[in-house]
């Protein structure tokens, strides 16, 4: 297995399910902080704490949908796609069964690592 191809599963696999959980959480903390500010009509320092809840779940929201769409954004403006290098370092000595860098016919060959 490739540095690379080990590098994109540790991201498909671990870092995208964190970043929905988080954005989850956003959006549970905005909710507590609704119903804190609804439900304490007398107590004024709870509806201010319900409010300051709002007010950060709003922002995280905001930053982390804003740093999505900036790597998208400069993902697509720069045509950056999921094919890997092929001179990337692998492990193990089966890793990479022939030379692609130096292979004519790479494309047709059946061990092609980018046909994954």
């Amino acid at each position: 297995m490739t540095l690379g191809l080990l590098i994109k599963n540790f991201i498909l696999s671990v870092l995208s399910p964190v970043g929905y959980l988080l954005i989850a959480l956003a959006v549970v903390f905005f909710l507590v902080g609704i119903v804190r500010f609804m439900f304490s009509a007398g107590d004024v320092e709870k509806r201010k704490e319900g409010r300051t809840m709002m007010i950060y779940g709003i922002i995280g929201l905001f930053v982390m949908v804003s740093v999505w769409g900036l790597v998208n954004l400069l993902s697509n403006t720069f045509n950056l796609d999921d094919r890997l290098p092929d001179d990337l370092p692998s492990f193990g000595n089966n890793a990479r069964p022939y030379d692609t860098f130096n292979d004519p016919d790479a494309a047709t060959h059946p061990f092609d690592p980018n046909a994954i």
